[in-house]
Parts: C-alpha cells; sequence; structure tokens
C-alpha cells in the first residue's frame, strides 16, 4: 500500500511539473505577440523594449543588447530569441546554462510551425494556427498586380528607401492579397526613385514609420500613384507575428474594396 501511494505522489509531483508555468523571456516583438496570442503574457517575466509591455516583466535591452547580470538574476525556466539574435544566445549560454529557443520565421509556414514547436515547449493545448483563416480571403482577379513593399526610408522624403525582397515572409502575403513582388532581389534592398519608376509597380505600400505619403505624389510616371494605388499601412506588416492576421486583412479591404 505504501509502495502505490508513494508512486502515486510521484505521478502527482511529474504531472504538477509538467503543466506547471514556464517563467518565460522574450527578447523580440514578435515572440512576446505569439505569447500573447496563446495566453501565456502572464508568464513573461522580461522583455526587450521594443515589445508589447506585458504586466508581470521587465525591460531588459533591445534586440542586439541584454542586460545579462539581471536576465541571469530573474531566473527564468527558457529564454525565447530570433535568429539574427544567437550571439545573445551563445553569451548567455557561456554565463549559465538556461534552456533557450530560438524561433526562425522566415515565411508564413514557419510561423505555423513556431507557434505549435512553442506550444509544446509551453505545455499548452494545440491551438488553430492563425495564417489558416486567411489563407481563403485573397479575392480573384485575372491578374496579379505588381507590388512595391517599401519596409523604410526618409520620413519626408524618398531618400534610402529599403524595399521587401522575394525571399521572405512579406513576400507570402502579397500572394494571399494577390500581389506580385516586383522585386526580384533577396532580403531588403535599398532602392533609389529612379529605380522604382523604371520597376513601375501597380501599387506601393508603404510601412515607413510616420511616412508622409504624399512624398510620392509628385511621381505620376509611377503606376501606383498615377492610379491612387499608393497607400500607408501598419508597420506591424513588418513583424512576422500572430498580430499580422488583422494587418493583412485591413490591406486586403483597402486593395480590393
Amino acid at each position: 500500500m505504501k509502495k502505490i501511494n508513494l508512486l502515486i505522489f510521484i505521478l502527482t509531483l511529474l504531472t504538477l511539473d509538467l503543466y506547471s508555468s514556464k517563467k518565460v523571456i522574450t527578447l523580440a516583438p514578435n515572440i512576446t505577440d505569439i505569447m500573447y496570442y496563446l495566453n501565456y503574457e502572464d508568464n513573461i517575466i522580461a522583455t526587450d523594449r521594443f515589445s508589447k509591455k506585458a504586466k508581470n516583466a521587465v525591460v531588459i535591452g533591445d534586440l542586439m543588447s541584454v542586460n545579462y547580470e539581471k536576465l541571469i538574476s530573474l531566473s527564468p525556466d527558457i529564454i525565447f530569441l530570433t535568429k539574427e539574435q544567437e550571439n545573445i544566445a551563445k553569451k548567455i549560454k557561456r554565463i549559465k546554462k538556461i534552456k533557450i529557443h530560438i524561433v526562425d520565421i522566415k515565411n508564413l509556414n514557419k510561423l505555423n510551425f513556431e507557434i505549435n514547436k512553442i506550444s509544446k515547449i509551453l505545455n499548452l493545448k494545440s491551438k488553430e494556427t492563425p495564417i489558416s483563416p486567411i489563407l481563403s480571403i485573397a479575392k480573384i482577379t485575372n491578374k496579379k498586380l505588381k507590388a512595391l513593399i517599401v519596409i523604410d526610408r526618409n520620413k519626408k522624403n524618398l531618400n534610402n528607401i529599403f524595399v521587401a525582397g522575394s525571399d521572405n515572409f512579406i513576400n507570402d502575403y502579397l500572394a494571399i492579397l494577390n500581389l506580385k513582388n516586383v522585386v526580384k532581389q533577396t532580403n531588403y534592398p535599398k532602392l533609389n526613385i529612379e529605380n522604382i519608376i523604371s520597376l513601375n509597380p501597380d501599387v506601393i505600400i508603404d510601412l515607413t514609420y510616420q511616412g508622409n505619403i504624399e512624398a510620392w505624389s509628385k511621381y505620376k510616371q509611377i503606376n501606383a500613384v498615377k492610379n491612387n494605388k499608393v497607400y500607408k499601412a501598419s508597420t506591424k506588416l513588418t513583424i512576422p507575428s500572430p498580430e499580422i492576421i488583422n494587418n493583412i486583412i485591413k490591406m486586403k479591404n483597402k486593395l480590393w474594396n
């Protein structure tokens, strides 16, 4: 009888450990957004300064540097970082043995994969992935319009223009919007206005934070400008997180309604 009671006690402890809440640190805005999507934000104990502010979290740095002493003192169960932050992950591992998960989201399917992966790491029940509902929202047209996505530029003029290339998650949601990326280069190339005139996009989506959209108005030789298809959109369209979904739907409504 004592052995049975002991076995029940051990199993109970294991079960409690399996489903107990983990103290997490998220060091990028899109990872923090995933925690909110999973209703796990109350377990965030620290974030980067660009993330949505969780009520129980302190800020311990930005995307490229953190306060390692503060991070270690918080005794997290797991730290979530992006692929671009691997140097931070390596330094943390040299200081102390803490579980780390690297989140790598290059496209929308990878966003689904990472949400499922993080759910398993946190012992959460599976939840419908956020990309599934939007796969059917694209309006069917006879042809796809050529689009240019401006990631950043000078706020008041069209200098230092950085655009979305052809190998990232932005390219994925362009397809959902029934648009075709006019840029063939990879990553986020820098263009000048002459390059853009030459590309002659049918649609321009400008994600520049507080950017003056009127800066485009004098370039009527660009189809997008001539046909009033230059749109200001949320910078959240540059972040591969669950919050991108509502912004894709808003952009779809602007384009096709």
